[in-house]
């Protein structure tokens, strides 16, 4: 439907620009300055820039048959939907490992896990992310289309078949299994931790150190639970598509079918809906950010 899903898309295009800005915004201006407030910054950011210049240009491509933005701009958004994916796996990796560090290893740790430690993480990801995917913006261009000689496409332009199917292979093992598998070691060890620590028999001792140990506790575990959360619907959000490309690409049968365009439109739709999402999930259960915007907004939250 030319109405219905450009309308949905700007639906998500909206609320992700209205949400990520107030992350960012309220948590530079009025959060605390720790690391998982940096990742959580450094997650808003991508999400952000990924929601400006992906969604946009997808609708007018849906809308309009021929791609009409320039050959440059044809490289530059193929090129920015990448770094986007890697430095949001990036950043879910080192939020998974700094919680895994905060629970399992709360006193080793504290040495390493310092504001100063977290953006100089972050900026990372940020140049890792730039550097691979320079490929993915050389091998990218318009080309005309087989059917319709006056229209033009922007696609992929890698020199065979089977270095185009490497490298989505690549993209799905590095940017989707490896981070999934990465998370979850940690979060089981974590568990793990938890686990054993509710098992322990509690010595006698001074009650308010134990209290603040209890707090404490409780604070780390809280953040651990919203990290999951917002790992949780990465996960959700970006199988469909990812599964649709490898189909598309490794099915020589691939049923081009009224169904599987639909599967396609709302796999591409709970893509985008991931950058939008993670606003939510801070404002639920993140109790840092809830403080922030509480101190941005006295007058709402009197």
């Amino acid at each position: 439907d030319l109405i219905m899903v450009p309308c949905i898309w700007g639906a998500i295009f909206l609320a992700g620009i209205a949400g990520n800005l107030l992350v960012v915004y309220v948590m530079l201006r009025y959060g605390e300055v720790n690391t998982t407030n940096c990742y959580i910054i450094n997650l808003a950011a991508t999400d952000l820039v990924f929601i400006i210049v992906v969604i946009p240009f997808t609708m007018i491509n849906y809308v309009v048959p021929s791609w009409i933005l320039g050959r440059w701009m044809c490289k530059f958004h193929t090129y920015m939907i990448d770094v986007c994916l890697h430095g949001t796996c990036l950043t879910l990796t080192a939020m998974s490992i700094d919680r895994y560090f905060a629970i399992v290893h709360p006193i080793k740790s504290i040495v390493h896990r310092t504001p100063k430690v977290a953006v100089v993480v972050s900026v990372s990801t940020w140049i890792v992310s730039i550097l691979l995917c320079i490929p993915f913006g050389v091998f990218v261009d318009t080309i005309v289309h087989p059917d319709f000689p006056n229209q033009l496409l922007c696609r992929e332009t890698w020199p065979s078949k089977l270095i185009s199917k490497l490298s989505l292979v690549y993209v799905v093992i590095v940017n989707y299994v490896i981070p999934l598998m990465v998370i979850m070691l940690c979060y089981s060890l974590m568990l793990k931790r938890v686990w054993k620590n509710k098992t322990i028999v509690k010595p006698k001792g001074n009650r308010s150190s134990t209290n603040a140990s209890r707090v404490q506790g409780q604070k780390r575990r809280k953040v651990a639970k919203m990290v999951a959360v917002v790992i949780w619907l990465f996960a959700t959000c970006w199988l469909p598509i990812h599964i649709f490309r490898l189909w598309t690409t490794f099915d020589p049968n691939f049923p081009k079918t009224e169904l599987v365009y639909v599967y396609k439109i709302l796999a591409h739709a709970l893509s985008y809906a991931n950058s939008c999402v993670n606003p939510i999930v801070y404002s639920f259960l993140g109790d840092g950010f809830r403080k922030a915007v509480r101190k941005a907004f006295p007058r709402i939250f009197r």
